[in-house]
């Protein structure tokens, strides 16, 4: 009985963890699309406040660390670079 108790409970443990997983990817995701979305946006505007294209996309670079931090930024980054090189 107790055995059973303990496995019911891991299954538990297993479905919870697994959904707060898809949570969290689903979160990522959202917050990617969001980035990709609007950052090239973003930039222009900064840019039009600074005179540097590099100087611009760092700005909304950490404005963007600060909305959701570092993970979802560095793999976000790779594709929003090439749209806003071309400033």
């Amino acid at each position: 009985m107790e055995a059973e108790l303990e496995k019911r409970v891991r299954d538990l443990q297993r479905g919870w963890e697994a959904k707060v997983e898809a949570s969290v990817e689903r979160e990522e995701a959202a917050f990617a699309e969001l980035v990709r979305a609007h950052h090239p946006t973003m930039v222009r505007l900064a840019h039009s406040f600074v005179s540097s294209s590099s100087v611009a996309n760092e700005v909304v670079q950490e404005t963007w660390l600060v909305a959701d931090g570092p993970a979802v930024l560095a793999t976000v980054m790779a594709g929003s670079s090439k749209a806003t090189s071309g400033m």
